[in-house]
Parts: structure tokens; sequence; C-alpha cells
């Protein structure tokens, strides 16, 4: 996983290497966008 994240995957990636597939992406992105305004 850290290399993955290190190469800059992105929240898709991330979700079908977690999941297995793409359950919850569409939180998983609004939760990501609001985490980017706020770092």
């Amino acid at each position: 996983m850290n290399a993955l994240c290190d190469r800059g995957a992105s929240c898709d990636e991330v979700t079908r290497r977690v999941n297995g597939g793409y359950n919850g992406l569409a939180d998983r992105r609004a939760k990501y966008q609001l985490a980017c305004t706020i770092f």
C-alpha cells in the first residue's frame, strides 16, 4: 500500500486495492476532497 500511495495513486486506485472493488467510492471521494481543503 505504501508503494501505491508513494507513487501518487488516485483515490480510485487506493479504493480498489483496499476493497477489491469500488464500494463506497463516492463517499470516499467526498471525504478525500474535504481532507484536501483542510490540509
